[in-house]
């Protein structure tokens, strides 16, 4: 949908564009865990909510460390390094895409949690999608 002027139709319709997906994510990886799963599933839920906001946090934070002239700064220059040789295809995860590092944050964060837990398998999905849509929020907000 091409629509370059303030238009509230417009605007809602890319916003529903943008986050239908995530929704779906999220609604699939709960539901999937309320049936597989028969105890404590608001409390997984409320650990998975958490999860998702401190792994959104961590990786714009892990963002700032990375960036020029920052305590980890030197690692741009490796990323940049990495863009330019065969193996490109892993510097979004490393730290040039802060969409993509979120899924290995996120993923160490729940499995740190799920080895100590009885947090159900199912929650990674909708919690991976929760996190995106906080980062998502959180980028937008900290880079507007």
């Amino acid at each position: 949908m091409d629509c370059y002027s303030i238009d509230s139709k417009c605007m809602l319709m890319k916003l529903l564009n943008a986050t239908t997906a995530f929704l779906f994510g999220i609604f699939t990886g709960l539901a999937a865990s309320f049936v597989f799963n028969n105890e404590g599933r608001f409390d997984q839920v409320y650990l998975i909510a958490f999860i998702a906001i401190a792994s959104a946090m961590i990786s714009i934070f892990i963002d700032f460390l990375i960036a020029p002239k920052q305590i980890f700064g030197f690692w741009s220059n490796v990323l940049k390094r990495i863009e330019a040789s065969p193996f490109k295809v892993f510097a979004k995860p490393l730290g040039t895409c802060i969409y993509c590092q979120n899924v290995y944050v996120y993923s160490a964060c729940f499995f740190a949690v799920y080895f100590n837990t009885t947090l159900s398998l199912w929650l990674f999905i909708g919690g991976a999608a929760c996190s995106h849509i906080v980062l998502a929020f959180l980028d937008k907000q900290l880079n507007s």
